[in-house]
């Protein structure tokens, strides 16, 4: 799509000099030239003249609509936004309890040690002989019904790597999907086997079932969510778009407080998956049958104008804005012509600049730039926020209530967000709150009691987070329409390296006699220096098409590939 920029050569159509009414040679730019002398009334003519002309070229050239402008006449916080962010929530709250169980079902077990007492770990005497796993609470974990401790330690840590592995592929694969089939098919298809995925971990009895279903769990859940957040972005606008995603967010900070809840209460695990992962996973699932239509915009991107108008009808039925009929007869008709116009001016069919796949990314520049740039902080944040859960126990003795702390950091900061991030700078805000954070996490070297760890996990967990909201926002903004969701799939793929490496840089932390959590701000500061190469989009319309250089770049691609093909006589 693009935008109506009106030049010099609009405002006088006629191309002549308001004042002399002579012929003026010059292409789209003002030239300065001696004026001759004219009585006030000629000159008063001359501009009345002038400015009928700029008025019959409005008419005859109205702005072209965008599909905000459509998306705001349809009522963007309306009764169909507001189903899917229902839906979108629910979702976000069971991927929280996917992405974290491992804090409290793959955690380090505690041991007994007759003539010596309990609360022993792995790291010191609790793998000796004669001391044995403790049970005493009546809890079963995925630990200690498949044995993943001592001398399975490893198989324990490559089991919670797998899981976030999973996420990272299926991020890749489904961004692509999802920009071939659309957002609703994958957020569709993904869910669906994602609950085929969780019913294969509960009914794990080995260690390498649980990697096959906790691979297969982390491919089709991950990649949900970053569709969550391109299709919330592509059916609202302006600030509520900011408003829509940061709502959702809040949301996996409730699952944070559930999580412990069930993982405490609910002795036997393979319950626990099922009430608060399969059961919602279903209900998602027919939410988004019923209630979930394509997006629009991905629509028009692909050329399917019928579609678009469809669904922009049904959401106007929802919205009650039937009496928009008309605009959106106006915006399809208009791409329409559009898309017609650019195919006559290309050298190749109009389907083959619609979508960036995969490997094209790394052959445009400045959209590599931005993309590689995006991925060193969101593997930097990712990094911070996972290696934290997975050193639960190093805060204080009592995880459970370590995840609720952290969890009422989180929301409440994502709730303060929402009044914030609309209002700050991309670029700059991201770069100061992921700093703060790793500065913070230095504190873990000097702070003693557990009451000051649980301090600066709490401001840790706000800086984590505030520099995560703004990020993810910032994700959806940085990439135009064509490559928004397989760009978004490469920056989660690379951003989840940080989680899939955390409870190594956990290890490596223990086996360097370091604080956990105070290594891994060390580790994490480079993601800091990766703002500097990402542009500002703060309030910024979305990018509808590559920039320039790389526009003419991927045309050049193409057109080598149509160059050997027949032609028509």
């Amino acid at each position: 799509m693009s935008t109506i920029i009106r030049t010099d050569s609009q405002l006088n159509p006629l191309n002549k000099d308001p004042h002399t009414n002579e012929n003026v040679q010059t292409e789209n730019q003002f030239v300065a030239e001696e004026i001759k002398p004219a009585s006030i009334q000629q000159q008063s003519e001359s501009f009345k003249e002038s400015d009928t002309q700029i008025e019959k070229t409005e008419k005859q050239q109205p702005t072209q609509l965008m599909i905000d402008d459509v998306i705001e006449k349809l009522n963007t916080r309306g009764i169909f936004q507001f189903w899917i962010l229902f839906t979108f929530c629910i979702l976000y709250t069971v991927l929280c309890a996917a992405m974290l169980y491992p804090s409290f079902y793959l955690m380090d077990p505690s041991f007994i040690c007759p003539g010596q007492g309990d609360g022993f770990t792995e790291a010191d005497t609790g793998c000796d002989a004669g001391c044995y796993i403790d049970t005493t609470s009546g809890r079963r974990t995925l630990t200690d019904t498949l044995n993943l401790y001592c001398n399975n330690q490893q198989l324990r840590i490559m089991s919670i790597s797998i899981l976030y592995f999973g996420c990272a592929i299926g991020n890749i694969v489904i961004g692509a999907y999802s920009e071939l089939k659309g957002r609703r098919l994958g957020m569709i298809v993904t869910w669906a086997f994602s609950i085929i995925s969780f019913i294969g971990v509960i009914t794990s009895y080995s260690i390498t079932q649980l990697m096959i279903f906790e691979f297969a769990l982390g491919f089709f859940i991950q990649p949900a969510s970053t569709l969550v957040f391109v299709y919330m972005s592509e059916v609202s606008i302006g600030n509520y778009r900011q408003y829509f995603c940061t709502i959702i967010m809040v949301f996996w900070s409730v699952g944070e407080l559930l999580l412990p809840a069930v993982a405490y209460y609910e002795y036997n695990w393979r319950l626990g998956f099922t009430y608060y992962m399969v059961i919602p996973a279903v209900v998602v699932v027919i939410l988004l049958y019923f209630f979930m239509y394509e997006s629009p915009q991905f629509l028009v991107s692909q050329r399917r104008f019928d579609e678009t108008k469809q669904v922009l009808l049904r959401i106007a039925s929802w919205n009650k804005r039937t009496d928009q009929y008309a605009i959106i007869d106006k915006y399809v008709e208009e791409q329409r012509q559009y898309a017609i116009e650019e195919e006559k001016k290309s050298s190749f069919k109009a389907d083959q600049i619609t979508s960036i796949y995969f490997h094209q990314v790394f052959c445009l520049p400045k959209l590599l730039k931005i993309t590689a740039a995006a991925s060193g902080i969101l593997l930097a944040i990712n990094l911070i926020y996972f290696g934290c859960q997975l050193s639960l126990s190093t805060i204080s003795p009592n995880p459970y209530a370590n995840q609720v702390y952290l969890g009422i950091a989180e929301g409440s900061t994502l709730l303060f967000s929402n009044l914030t991030t609309t209002r700050c700078k991309r670029k700059l805000w991201s770069f100061i709150f992921h700093t703060a954070t790793c500065i913070l996490c230095l504190f873990f070297l000097f702070v003693e009691t557990d009451d000051g760890k649980i301090a600066v996990a709490f401001f840790v967990r706000i800086g984590n987070v505030f520099a995560m909201a703004l990020v993810q926002i910032y994700l959806n903004e940085l990439f135009p329409t064509p490559a928004r969701a397989v760009c978004q799939g490469i920056v989660y793929f690379f951003g989840l390296v940080g989680s899939i490496i955390a409870p190594y840089v956990i290890e490596w932390a223990v086996d360097i006699g370091i604080n956990q959590i105070a290594w891994l701000g060390i580790v994490s500061f480079l993601g800091s220096l990766c703002c500097f190469f990402l542009k500002e989009t703060y309030l910024m319309p979305l990018d509808q098409e590559l920039e320039e250089s790389d526009l003419k770049r991927f045309k050049k691609m193409n057109v080598k590939k149509t160059a050997t093909a027949p032609t028509e006589q």
